[in-house]
């Protein structure tokens, strides 16, 4: 895929914004412990896909989209003002599994590690 230097800079001071957006302005309990990972642009900059992590376990991905849906319209004017941008981008959230990968990995390592700890002292 080409790379488009000016969708890359939008698309991370859309990450920048969002985030503080989250952090400051919303209240929703659905979205207290969301960030964003990353945004990629479109190359006509018309749509902006988001992803999201969750940390903890109190809330699960569908939780934090319904709560991205509700405030969707707050989210987009909050946004548009700080953005400065001729159009403001459709948003399109996706829950991200990196963060689900690492954990699962990290689980593993130190499952395989207690293991060989407890074959060495024997």
């Amino acid at each position: 895929m080409k790379t488009y230097p000016r969708s890359n800079r939008i698309g991370e001071h859309i990450h920048r914004v969002l985030a503080d957006v989250l952090k400051r302005e919303i209240h929703d309990p659905r979205l207290s412990s969301v960030s964003i990972t990353q945004v990629q642009m479109s190359p006509d900059l018309k749509n902006a896909h988001v992803f999201f992590a969750i940390s903890g376990q109190k809330i699960n991905p569908a939780m934090a989209m319904a709560g991205f849906s509700a405030g969707m319209g707050f989210i987009k004017r909050t946004m548009a003002k700080e953005l400065g941008l001729r159009y403001m981008p459709d948003l399109r959230f996706s829950y991200d599994t990196i963060l689900d990968k690492v954990q699962r990995i990290d689980s593993l390592l130190r499952e395989e590690g207690e293991a060989m700890s407890s074959i060495s002292e024997e």
